[in-house]
């Protein structure tokens, strides 16, 4: 197992690489193809605001930006479903 700096670098590293990606994808949806619906986008920025928040508060310590994000990763993976069925209802 690598040591827990190496982790928290890699797991920082990982963070920055897909909230860049989110912000490319929300990016060019709001400018190309059909509109997504508002639940769904409203879900993205959702999402984009709780990792921004995760990538400014380092400063909680390794642990717990791991955990957060985790948990953001859970919590975005879950509700995938829930979003796409409500998003599509007339």
């Amino acid at each position: 197992m690598p040591p827990i700096k190496h982790l928290a670098t890699a797991n920082l590293r990982l963070l920055w690489v897909g909230f860049f990606l989110l912000s490319v994808g929300l990016a060019a949806g709001m400018h190309l193809g059909r509109p997504a619906g508002h639940l769904k986008t409203a879900w993205g920025y959702a999402m984009w605001l709780v990792y921004l928040g995760i990538l400014l508060a380092r400063r909680w310590g390794m642990r717990r930006v791991a955990l957060c994000s985790v948990g953001a990763f859970l919590l975005a993976l879950s509700t995938l479903g829930w979003v796409n069925y409500f998003s599509n209802r007339p």
